[in-house]
């Protein structure tokens, strides 16, 4: 109040020369984690992070790749059993089977 009284005496008594928001900030202080008209600020507040497209896509290489190396493996590993249970006296062939998933369709959805 007695902030108001004293920018009352600053314009000669008239009142509509008072900005009673400034005379109550002025009394008041600011108040740092506040925003006039909207309330409180939102603090600390974590960034955002979105990947780029170009890591995106390296990463997805890199685990399609790993993938197809995986498969690779198992696959070999697979024949490889297989051919020794059918032939247990036989000598294990060199063969590697190598998946090349780029010669792969995707059906229509039919």
């Amino acid at each position: 109040m007695e902030e108001y009284r004293k920018m009352l005496e600053e314009v000669d008594g008239d009142d509509s020369l008072v900005d009673q928001t400034e005379c109550l900030k002025h009394a008041l202080g600011e108040r740092s984690g506040h925003t006039r008209g909207v309330g409180r600020k939102v603090k600390n507040i974590a960034p955002y992070y979105v990947p780029s497209t170009s890591t995106n896509a390296q990463n997805f290489n890199e685990f399609a790749q790993e993938l197809t190396q995986q498969m690779s493996r198992q696959f070999t590993e697979q024949m490889h059993q297989m051919f020794l249970s059918q032939n247990p006296n036989a000598q294990l062939p060199q063969f590697q089977f190598i998946f090349d998933p780029s010669g792969l369709q995707v059906p229509n959805g039919q």
